[in-house]
């Protein structure tokens, strides 16, 4: 069984995940992203491209492994591999990844290269086929890597399309997400369930919850309220109401009370901390006025130590 390369892909993707406009994107300042060795230092730039995976119009990000449709009507309906047969979808806990397997094999990682997803959706059956599998370092000081994926399909007009719909080709990688459906804009932004799991493409909070190793079967085995709020945290909602206050290109600095993320550069005035309800205390907001956001929060405390008690994240600012 092979293993995907933890550095083939890492280089080729930052340049495509730290451009481009998208909604709840800061990102870290060229200083911060090289590592002195002629690699890219991926770890520190929140991934700025992408959208939701969508086949023929419909979303996927949320699938159901017992075959349920989601919210816009999508199911799986089989998994087939042209060597390996029949196959039933699944997903790894340990690795937090797909998997698919028969009474004859399991396959995970690359090997999983190939294999066709058969999807019903409101406009008819469609075949997604995983096209590419690849491993990327967190941001997490854990070291760990998640795997990601490439996945297309022929629409309508028999073009072949991303589930992830992006211009640039190094936009259409998607991670998943075992056993946790995350909705973005929602006041409960994260429902556990062990027959669902989670598509999240690059540019999206998810993606940047797992890079940041805060999904559930994360190494550091983060709970479901640290899980909000590092959603909370990286779209600057903070209201808690699922009204994202940044957009892209704001830099902003990332620490976890737990020490697992380091911050990219220095730390130099307090913008908020951060629990599962939001910002728990504010200083200066990333890219809007206090005044706007307190019109549809109400008065927020000020920060007045470096750690909150029983507050997940904290976020600084480089200026």
């Amino acid at each position: 069984m092979t293993t995907p390369s933890t550095t083939t892909t890492a280089a080729a993707l930052f340049a495509a995940f730290c451009v481009g406009p998208i909604a709840g994107c800061d990102v870290a300042p060229e200083a911060a992203v090289a590592d002195g060795a002629g690699e890219i230092d991926f770890r520190y730039c929140p991934t700025c491209i992408g959208n939701a995976p969508k086949v023929n119009g419909s979303r996927v990000r949320e699938l159901s492994l017992a075959g349920a449709p989601n919210i816009d009507g999508v199911k799986v309906l089989a998994a087939k591999d042209l060597y390996y047969g029949s196959l039933t979808l699944g997903v790894d806990t340990v690795t937090s990844s797909l998997k698919a397997s028969n009474q004859n094999y399991q396959l995970v990682g690359q090997d999983l290269e190939g294999v066709d997803i058969e999807l019903s959706t409101l406009a008819g059956i469609v075949k997604v086929t995983i096209v590419d599998v690849d491993t990327l370092p967190t941001w997490s000081d854990l070291g760990h890597d998640e795997y990601i994926y490439r996945m297309s399909y022929y629409d309508s007009n028999n073009a072949p399309q991303h589930l992830c719909d992006s211009s640039d080709p190094d936009g259409d990688w998607l991670t998943v997400l075992p056993h946790e459906i995350v909705v973005p804009g929602k006041t409960h932004v994260i429902t556990e369930d062990t027959d669902w799991f989670t598509l999240a493409c690059v540019g999206e909070a998810a993606f940047k919850m797992k890079m940041l190793g805060y999904s559930r079967y994360s190494p550091s085995a983060p709970t479901k309220d640290e899980r909000v709020a590092t959603i909370r945290m990286v779209t600057a909602d903070y209201c808690g109401t699922g009204t994202s206050f940044t957009t892209a290109g704001v830099p902003v600095a990332w620490s976890d009370r737990s020490g697992t993320v380091s911050p990219p550069f220095a730390e130099v005035s307090m913008e908020a901390q951060w629990d599962e309800g939001g910002a728990v205390c504010l200083n200066t907001p990333r890219q809007f006025p206090i005044e706007s956001i307190e019109d549809e929060c109400g008065a927020i405390p000020k920060c007045t130590t470096n750690w909150v008690t029983d507050t997940t994240w904290r976020t600084m600012l480089p200026w």
